[in-house]
């Protein structure tokens, strides 16, 4: 099922898991940024799990580090 209520949960639901993760986003949250009722989001797509694998966040973000790779787990020389 497709419409302007779908779009919006769907971006909505892509926006907040890209800035906050999985864990960290409710479906009523979800539900008021698409200005929906959480009841609708559910109805939609069952679970919080399906409306995540159905926005599919973009993982190769996920995976560039932001540090170049010869220096991933290395000690910091500060001694801390």
């Amino acid at each position: 099922m497709s419409g302007p209520s779908h779009d919006a949960i769907i971006h909505s639901a892509s926006r907040l898991f890209g800035e906050r993760g999985y864990r960290a986003v409710t479906v009523r949250e979800i539900a008021a940024d698409a200005g929906v009722s959480a009841s609708l989001v559910m109805k939609l797509f069952l679970s919080k799990e399906n409306l995540y694998a159905a926005v599919q966040p973009e993982e190769s973000l996920l995976a560039e580090p932001d540090v170049p790779i010869a220096e991933l787990g290395r000690a910091s020389s500060s001694g801390c």
